[in-house]
């Protein structure tokens, strides 16, 4: 992940990989959650700047994106990428 802090970008180790393709804009309850490729779901808690993965089912489709609430309450939603009859993914 790259951060910018106001002078410049900095990278951040996740401990994940894949591709990410969305980022919440505004804070949940004092982190940023990401999603993306094979249903990889991070929370970067900003006041210990650290990332934690979430669990998935194996084979998960690609998450486009996530919003919450609050951090009991967060929906992601996906599916199969260029395949329009693949079904989709809403994760509460």
């Amino acid at each position: 992940v790259l951060h910018y802090d106001g002078r410049c970008w900095k990278r951040l180790d996740t401990g994940a990989s894949g591709a990410l393709w969305w980022v919440t804009f505004t804070p949940i309850d004092g982190a940023l959650y990401m999603v993306g490729e094979g249903g990889l779901i991070l929370r970067h808690d900003l006041g210990t700047r650290t990332f934690e993965q979430f669990a998935t089912p194996p084979g998960a489709p690609t998450l486009f994106g996530i919003w919450g609430a609050a951090a009991d309450d967060l929906w992601a939603v996906g599916g199969q990428v260029g395949n329009e009859n693949g079904g989709g993914v809403l994760w509460h």
